[in-house]
């Protein structure tokens, strides 16, 4: 008999133990040291905040910005325009997406090409036949050349405004105003596209740029930011875009800088819907939901087809998971506020996808409309996102390593040196009995890191590699789809959120409720929204008491996921920018 896919799948995820799966880096693990706090997190007042690295427009901020300069000066025609350029704006690199985003500020010929292409496009579009006038103004076709340098100057300075997120100094004014700058570049045809495409390439829009300010007394290095710095803070964190026309002119008469009226723009910005961009890729790099394989790449395969009896997945259900989930998040951080405890266990269903309901057991949900309850599941460790494998095979190992890293942040030992072959399985074993011979047996150098792993994975494994509620498990042959033995699912294990909680949990909510009860998930995201949101890794000591502030906002009392998305941006050091020492 021919092994079943569990067997082929997991000899292949074993090689080199974890090493398959975690690369040995201690994902988990944060910098620094230990610390004396929740989860080693301690606020030391005295300690001077990190420095501020010049950090590049992300790749969603970078198409968000052009949208909102399209939505400014086009209206209801930038849909139009940006599908026009569509595969010139596809020659932008998006980040490495192996942690967060926002920490590959990598730059290569690679971004310069594709900003060049997208900014000559673009202005192409912005300029194009009658738009030039709506663009422009009317003084941009009337002929009268007498009105030329007022009608170039003033578009210069509205345009600069908007893209580079704050006014245009006279000097800059000058530079991009001056037709001499048309004789030395050949970015885009006219005289107006030219000078778009080349506001677009310039470091001021591409980068945030920061400098407006002088140091602080006593600091030579810590540096106030100013009303359009901060603007552009909040909307890059908050909308993944650039400041809309009220938080520009709530920087231009002051009014952000006075603690009022900044926190009615923080308030303001996560009021909007646009907010919900900056929930949703939180979210998406924080559970690592693009690493959901396709659920319909094994489609035709005899397995597959005797896995999925006879309801293959349709395209689109991938992405219905994935969204299901930041909606989740969403509800809870922006429409009706929950704490992390209430995401954690939550029984609410926000799948709009038919395909997704059924596989809930549900009505598909209407936007709008109070969600309904999950069946056979409730907790978010249960949603079809976190446990779908998209083949007959579930997959415990990258379970229980998603709770450990991203919602526990427990470090991972790395990988042994030398791991001896696997032995030989039973084809009709279930996957959970090939885990336990491969990576528990006695004597494996495997079982140090698998022990804490593997009971994780355990749990949820009352689902199947689509998501589907299972009371047992079937084994295909690989080979030829067929059945080959069945078996009751067991889920029983004892996770071991915390060394000396050793209760045995029995489904997810149980594990989601040792997770909520150990407080160790507070920390972590708090953690985790620090490096989403700063765009670095924390440092212990220098970024302690932004950390205690984001762990306070969601574990204090009452405290709740839209607490600590304002928390960041309240925090003191988020209006600061310390300078390195071999930086201007």
């Amino acid at each position: 008999m021919r092994r079943h896919g569990a067997l082929l799948a997991l000899t292949m995820a074993m090689a080199g133990c974890i090493g398959a799966i975690g690369g040995g880096d201690d994902e988990g693990s944060p910098p620094g040291g230990a610390g004396v706090g929740p989860q080693g997190i301690a606020c030391d007042p005295d300690a001077a905040i990190s420095a501020t690295p010049m950090r590049r427009l992300g790749h969603t901020q970078y198409l968000n910005a052009l949208r909102a300069l399209g939505e400014a000066f086009l209206g209801e025609e930038t849909d139009a325009a940006l599908e026009a350029i569509a595969l010139k704006l596809e020659l932008v690199p998006e980040e490495d997406s192996s942690d967060y985003r926002a920490l590959d500020q990598d730059l290569s010929q690679l971004h310069v090409d594709g900003y060049y292409a997208a900014a000559r496009g673009f202005a192409a579009e912005l300029t194009d036949g009658a738009r030039l006038e709506r663009v422009v103004g009317s003084c941009a076709s009337d002929g009268d050349p007498g009105n030329d340098e007022a009608c170039v100057r003033d578009f210069v300075a509205r345009f600069g405004r908007l893209a580079f997120r704050r006014p245009l100094r006279e000097e800059e004014l000058d530079f991009y105003a001056e037709d001499a700058l048309l004789s030395v570049s050949d970015v885009a045809p006219g005289p107006f596209a030219e000078r778009i495409a080349v506001l677009l390439m310039a470091p001021d829009f591409v980068y945030v740029v920061e400098d407006d300010r002088e140091a602080e007394d006593g600091d030579a290095d810590l540096f106030p930011l100013s009303g359009y710095e901060l603007a552009s803070r909040l909307a890059l964190l908050f909308w993944r875009s650039i400041p809309d026309e009220a938080l520009l002119a709530a920087a231009e008469d002051g009014s952000l800088e006075t603690d009022e009226g900044y926190r009615a723009a923080v308030d303001r910005l996560l009021a909007d819907p646009r907010a919900e961009r900056g929930v949703d890729q939180f979210v998406a790099e924080w559970l690592r939901l693009e690493e959901l394989p396709a659920l319909d790449a094994a489609a035709g395969s005899p397995a597959y087809e005797a896995f999925v009896a006879g309801v293959t997945p349709s395209a689109a259900l991938r992405e219905a998971m994935i969204a299901e989930i930041q909606a989740l998040f969403r509800h809870y951080a922006l429409s009706s506020p929950g704490s992390l405890d209430d995401l954690l266990t939550s029984d609410l269903s926000f799948a709009t996808d038919e395909q997704l309901a059924a596989i809930y057991g549900v009505e598909p949900w209407t936007p709008g409309q109070p969600p309904g309850a999950l069946k056979d599941r409730a907790g978010l460790l249960t949603r079809a996102a976190l446990v779908a494998s998209g083949t007959p095979v579930t997959h415990p190992i990258l379970k229980g390593k998603l709770v450990r890293t991203r919602i526990l942040c427990d470090d991972l030992p790395p990988p042994p040196a030398d791991v001896p072959p696997p032995p030989a399985l039973d084809p009709t074993w279930t996957v959970r009995e090939q885990l336990e011979e491969l990576t528990e047996r006695s004597g494996t150098p495997c079982v140090a890191c698998h022990a804490s792993l593997n009971p994780i994975g355990y749990v949820t494994e009352s689902f199947d590699g689509l998501g589907r509620h299972r009371a047992t498990e079937k084994v295909y042959d690989l080979q030829t789809g067929e059945l080959v033995a069945e078996h009751p699912v067991n889920t029983s294990a004892a996770p071991l959120v915390t060394p000396d909680d050793t209760r045995v949990a029995e489904d997810g909510l149980a594990l989601a409720r040792y997770v909520a009860e150990s407080g160790k998930a507070d920390a972590c995201i708090a953690r985790h929204y620090f490096r989403y949101s700063r765009g670095r890794l924390e440092d212990e000591t220098a970024d302690g008491c932004t950390l205690e502030s984001l762990y306070d906002a969601v574990a204090k009392d009452g405290g709740s996921l839209g607490d600590l998305l304002r928390a960041i941006a309240l925090d003191p050091a988020f209006k600061l920018r310390r300078r390195r020492g071999d930086t201007p």
